[in-house]
């Protein structure tokens, strides 16, 4: 329910759906300092950043849906629900290549992924994790 007021100010400029706006930013601050309150949380930057990258997730999964599941139409919206992802299961910290294929799935849950974006940040994960 708290992603509506996001969605809608993602969705507000002539339905073009940008969200590095200060309406959009806005809103995610708002809702998030509602939410730190709420729930007593610390007001560290660790937790906003969290909350507000499961708010724009929630956000994004509803616009794929408007777009008949993905996100592939809009790019830029694409960009950020894999940097969320990417960001989500780097947390998790994924020991081998099996334990990464499996945590993109279950992040994707909602498959606004095509199979190829999935490789993409399979791969990404891979690199960064797996490598160094």
């Amino acid at each position: 329910a708290k992603s509506n007021a996001i969605v809608n100010s993602i969705h507000e400029i002539e339905a073009n759906y940008i969200i590095d706006t200060a309406r959009v930013s806005a809103k995610l601050k708002k809702i998030t300092d509602e939410i730190i309150e709420k729930h007593n949380l610390p007001k560290s930057s660790a937790h906003q950043a969290l909350i507000e990258d499961a708010l724009m997730k929630n956000a994004l999964v509803r616009i794929a849906q408007d777009f008949g599941g993905n996100l592939r139409s809009e790019p830029n919206l694409e960009d950020r629900y894999l940097e969320i992802l990417f960001h989500e299961i780097m947390m998790k910290g994924p020991k081998d290549y099996e334990e990464i294929v499996g945590l993109v799935k279950s992040h994707d849950k909602d498959n606004i992924l095509d199979n190829n974006k999935k490789a993409e940040l399979v791969s990404s994960l891979a690199e960064k994790l797996l490598l160094n």
